[in-house]
This record gives structure tokens, sequence and C-alpha cells, in this order.
């Protein structure tokens, strides 16, 4: 689904494309939960851009992320990490802040047993919330 803004209203931009080939990462969930959990999508024909529909840019291999930047984040994945309600039908947008993976254990320490809680801040991860932590990537919200 490529233009849309709320999944049960399609606008004159929205597109349905036909996934030929999922790509899940070589090391999805190898070294710990949730490691290298990103996914491409090859889809069966080519995408047409619009003023709606632009391609999403994947950076290089050893890019150093930039702390303390802005940062946008949109997608239709929870929107609390504490309580799983219904997903929404519509795109949420939240203007985050990139943090060190060091600030982000702060708000995230390791696991005690028994908590029943699995998630901690791994090398691997980009930690980006509001300071707030009201918002974050973590419960799914970046597509």
């Amino acid at each position: 689904m490529l233009g849309y803004t709320d999944l049960n209203s399609p606008t004159r931009y929205s597109r349905t494309m036909s996934v030929q080939k999922v790509i899940v990462h070589k090391d999805y969930n190898r070294f710990h939960t949730q490691g290298s959990d990103i996914v491409l999508l090859q889809l069966r024909s080519s995408v047409e851009y619009s003023s709606h529909i632009l391609p999403a840019c994947v950076p290089e291999e050893n890019i150093k992320i930039p702390k303390e930047k802005a940062c946008w984040a949109s997608g239709w994945g929870y929107l609390r990490e504490d309580v799983r309600i219904p997903l929404p039908n519509e795109l949420y947008e939240a203007e985050l802040i990139i943090m060190s993976n060091d600030q982000c254990k702060g708000f995230f320490p390791p696991p005690v047993p028994g908590s029943g809680r699995s998630y901690y801040i791994y090398d691997d991860m980009v930690c980006a919330a509001d300071y707030d932590m009201s918002k974050s990537i973590c419960a799914g919200l970046l597509l």
C-alpha cells in the first residue's frame, strides 16, 4: 500500500502493489530478540513516484547517525509500548530526537528476571524518542 494516510479511505494518490519477495535481514533475531528487525519488500512492478509516493532511502552501511538531531517517524504500528490496543487505521507521525544508546538505556534498563519484559537497547539499534518518552519508535511506529 503506497500513498495511504488512512487505510479505510484511499485517495487518488493511493496505490496497492503486489509483493514479489520479502527480504528479511540475515541477522534477524540471531544475536538478541528484536535484533536487525528490518525487512525489505521487493514489489512485482515498478513504482510511479508522485507527490505522495516517494522512495525511502537506505543509508550506507557505515554511516554515523548524528545524535541530538530531530527526525520523523511514521507508520501504523502500536502507539504505546505498555498497552496493546487495536492498531490505528490512520497514519501517525512523530517528531523525535535521535539519542545515544547510552541515554536510551537509562529509559530501558536491562530486564529483571521474572519481570516479563524482554527488550533492551543493544549497540546495533537506533534510539529515537522524545525526552518524556510519550513517543518512540520502539513499539513499531516506524514503517
